[in-house]
């Protein structure tokens, strides 16, 4: 066999090894580019670098198929040169203390919310180092649709290692999957407020997400809240909204933390 396709078959095989991350390197700016190599493989981290120039010379449907693949998997695939970035995600793949919860699902869930949960959990890393996270909602929003928005707000609120865990481990496989696909393709298990939407926006959120808990049959469901702004409209939107004896709910306050400016409500359906 030539040192040509021995090179290609063993990019294809590291590509389609299970937990492999890929990086491309697409200006050809990366050290492997400059070493004439066409890949790298970091066996201990998991991590397989293409020069992707370099790869369309040599095989040009391979590239395709795995460029298709990384989209297709939710991977996430950087230009080499954007240093800080790949640091970033080589820090959360050494050290990423999320793989436990991917474990457990990848043979749960569909071929699609896993690449939405399995980005949602690199987003989430992100926003708790305090870096913009902008561009990974973006591509979730891109890749996944409002199903992939819901799974990345579920996700950062931890009910993938909470709730739907011990739903899935606790009650019959066809009830954990009507009630998770109440809440991440329903969108009826939590309202997240977001910076774009004031006390009226909230009001008619939750308006919404009351009138799926009716539908679904739902005990309940959370209202949730990061950042100064959102948490002061939300405690606004509590303190305004009047409750009656006629009223089928109750609104309860979970948590509200003042040094991360993050609040929880519960809301009971007593119907």
């Amino acid at each position: 066999m030539s040192s040509a396709k021995f090179t290609l078959e063993r990019i294809k095989e590291l590509a389609y090894k299970k937990g492999v991350v890929i990086f491309l390197d697409v200006d050809g700016t990366s050290q492997e580019a400059q070493q004439d190599s066409t890949y790298s493989y970091d066996e201990k981290r998991g991590i397989l670098k293409i020069v992707v120039p370099d790869l369309e010379i040599r095989d040009k449907s391979l590239l395709l198929e795995i460029i298709r693949k990384v989209k297709e998997d939710g991977g996430l695939g950087f230009k080499d040169s954007k240093k800080e970035i790949l640091n970033s995600y080589i820090e959360y793949v050494s050290n990423n203390s999320d793989k436990n919860i991917l474990q457990f699902y990848s043979d749960i869930l569909t071929k699609d919310d896993y690449g939405a949960l399995k980005m949602s959990l690199y987003l989430r890393y992100e926003a708790k180092k305090g870096n913009n996270i902008f561009i990974y909602k973006k591509d979730i929003r891109n890749k996944f649709g409002t199903r992939g928005v819901n799974i990345s707000n579920l996700c950062s609120a931890g009910y993938f290692e909470t709730e739907f865990r011990e739903l899935y481990n606790t009650e019959e496989e066809k009830e954990f999957r009507r009630y998770y696909e109440i809440a991440v393709g329903m969108g009826a298990r939590a309202l997240f407020v977001n910076s774009h939407m004031n006390v009226p926006a909230i009001e008619q959120s939750f308006e919404v997400m009351l009138d799926k808990a009716l539908r679904y049959h739902m005990k309940e469901f959370r209202i949730h809240g990061k950042g100064k702004i959102n948490v002061i409209n939300i405690k606004k939107f509590v303190s305004e909204r009047k409750i009656t004896a006629e009223d089928v709910y109750t609104i309860k306050k979970v948590y509200d933390d003042l040094d991360l400016f993050a609040i929880e409500y519960i809301v009971e359906i007593s119907e």
